[in-house]
């Protein structure tokens, strides 16, 4: 009754403010919902930005962990986070000696206290192994109390490569103080960042005062600008340079060096700056000056000098004209004189052989105008004395010859042992009927040679054929063979009755014999061939003992080619 009473308007004014209301708390309650959704939205994202972080993320109070992330847990070797918390403290995760510097640290920081926002200290793994690390720390409030959030980068490596740079430019700087050369080093900016202990004694400074002392102060003004040119262009263009200028010392003096600098690139390619070596050139330019004055006096005593010279110089060619005019009339003489003893000889050896056949033709003719039961045997016996003087002209023809075909020789690359083994055959039959023993010794060691085989043999030959007239009863001939790395030797020994001392610097002479019947050109020859085959042969000789005769010849070179030896050739001439 009282509510029908009341005013209809107002109940209805009233419904629709409280309704109103129910819908402004229900757009509220949704927007709080919202806020509150989007909140959770963002707390999730947050978290697993957190855990999903390659930086290991702490938070501890009082040394006690809050929290550990997964990155955390892996850098100090355990497997959860858990394992971390369990621990209900961090202190086992640090080196010993830097647990107060941590717990200090921290302290600090919860303080207000001014501290660097990072720091270096040695963590431990779970296995004991100390590594680096470098923290970050921020206080946070972490359920209504004050706590530390720290984060943690492993920089091992780092410290190990700044370890290793500090040795590097430990031991750079040691060699660079042991060098006997300025060396200095400059960074991108043309600023010098060092020199060596041979640089700092020769400007006289210190490293400070060098470092503050600008490079082209140091130049001396005449050659400033263009060193610096030269200098800057290197730089821009990162080219090597050389620079050869006058350098100021701190006593003021100024002294020459030459000044090479190469650019410097790191593995990638960076360009890092130029180092450079210097040489101290003063005294070098020094002795350029007083080699200079030296040169003048010396030039100007010269030319006084020339006169004088040219006039003695001119007397001396005419002297030594005159000497070799009389020198060349000395050999002339020599030659026309040996041109006539040869001759003489040849007509004396010619004419007796002619005057024996001759002789012995008359004869023929005689007994073949009246023949007799006789005639025959000395027509016989006449003939072969015909045919023995005819031998005897073709040898002393022959020796003649010689003297004109051994210069014509042609040598080449041939075994000589193999050739004088094969003229060891040859005269065995000659030896064994005098009742000598040939022996060969060492043939094989002697390699090859450059010779021609005829004309050698016909020297060594003739060497025999002496030994074997020094041992008419018999004895014994060695051909002994020997080589070095320069040179062979083959030796013709007789056991004979040897040569006398005193003839013995007469043998090669020409035309000296000690033979009734000899010409004095057969040792001769045998010389000519041995020089033409750029050797010599030598005689040693004891009286009762024997002889030994020695032919060298120069060693054959290692690339020529050895041919087979051609062991043909004229027969061996008796000697004269």
């Amino acid at each position: 009754m009282e509510m029908s009473q009341r005013p209809l308007v107002p109940l209805i004014q009233e419904l629709a403010a409280l309704r109103h209301r129910m819908d402004a708390l229900e757009a509220a309650a949704a927007m709080c919902q919202q806020a509150e959704d989007a909140l959770s939205e963002s707390e999730m994202r947050f978290w697993t930005l957190v855990q999903e972080s390659l930086q290991g993320i702490l938070v501890h109070s009082n040394h006690q962990p809050l929290f550990v992330n997964q990155a955390f847990a892996a850098m100090f070797g355990y497997a959860t986070p858990e394992e971390v918390l369990r621990l209900g403290t961090v202190l086992p995760l640090i080196a010993p000696q830097d647990r107060a510097r941590m717990i200090a640290y921290g302290d600090a920081r919860l303080c207000g206290d001014a501290a660097p926002p990072q720091y270096e200290l040695q963590g431990l793994r779970q296995d004991g192994t100390p590594f680096w690390v470098e923290a970050r720390a921020t206080v946070i409030q972490w359920d209504g109390a004050p706590a530390i959030l720290s984060t943690h980068i492993d920089i091992t490596t780092r410290k190990q490569a700044k370890e290793a740079l500090r040795d590097s430019e430990a031991r750079f700087r040691t060699l660079a103080d042991a060098v006997p050369v300025l060396i200095w080093l400059a960074d991108v900016s043309k600023r010098c960042t060092y020199f060596n202990k041979g640089w700092l004694e020769f400007t006289g400074r210190t490293m400070e005062q060098e470092l503050g002392y600008g490079w082209a102060e140091g130049v001396h003004p005449d050659e400033r600008s263009a060193c610096l040119e030269t200098y800057t262009t290197a730089f821009e263009a990162r080219q090597p340079f050389e620079l050869e200028y006058r350098r100021r010392r701190a006593d003021g003096a100024y002294r020459w060096i030459v000044d090479c600098g190469v650019p410097l690139f790191t593995p990638n390619g960076s360009f890092i700056g130029h180092i450079g070596s210097g040489i101290d050139m003063t005294a070098h330019k020094q002795a350029e000056q007083f080699l200079q004055q030296m040169h003048t006096e010396i030039e100007q005593r010269v030319q006084e000098r020339t006169a004088a010279l040219r006039h003695e110089m001119a007397e001396r060619q005419h002297a030594e004209a005159e000497s070799r005019r009389l020198e060349c009339d000395a050999l002339h003489a020599q030659h026309l004189a040996l041109l006539g003893r040869l001759a003489a000889s040849v007509s004396y050896e010619i004419r007796n052989p002619l005057g024996a056949i001759m002789l012995h033709v008359d004869l023929l003719e005689e007994e073949l105008q009246q023949p007799t039961p006789e005639s025959f045997a000395q027509i016989a016996q006449w003939l072969a004395d015909i045919k023995t003087n005819l031998t005897r002209l073709d040898e002393l023809m022959q020796n003649y010859l010689w003297l004109v075909r051994v210069s014509l020789s042609q040598r080449h690359v041939q075994d000589l042992g193999a050739a004088v083994q094969a003229w060891a055959v040859e005269v065995q039959r000659l030896a064994a009927a005098r009742g000598v023993t040939v022996r060969l010794e060492g043939a094989e060691s002697l390699g090859g040679g450059a010779f021609h085989n005829s004309t050698l043999r016909r020297a060594v030959l003739h060497l025999v054929q002496n030994a074997l007239d020094a041992m008419p009863t018999g004895g014994t001939l060695t051909l002994a063979g020997q080589g070095t790395a320069t040179q062979v030797q083959l030796q013709v020994r007789d056991t004979g009755s040897g040569i006398p001392a005193d003839t013995l610097p007469q043998l090669f002479d020409p035309l000296y014999t000690t033979k009734s019947e000899g010409t004095g050109l057969g040792l001769y020859i045998v010389q000519e061939i041995v020089a033409v085959h750029a050797g010599q042969v030598t005689v040693q000789s004891v009286a009762g003992q024997g002889t030994t005769c020695t032919i060298t010849l120069p060693r054959a070179a290692a690339e020529a080619p050895i041919q087979s030896a051609n062991h043909s050739g004229p027969p061996a001439p008796r000697c004269p």
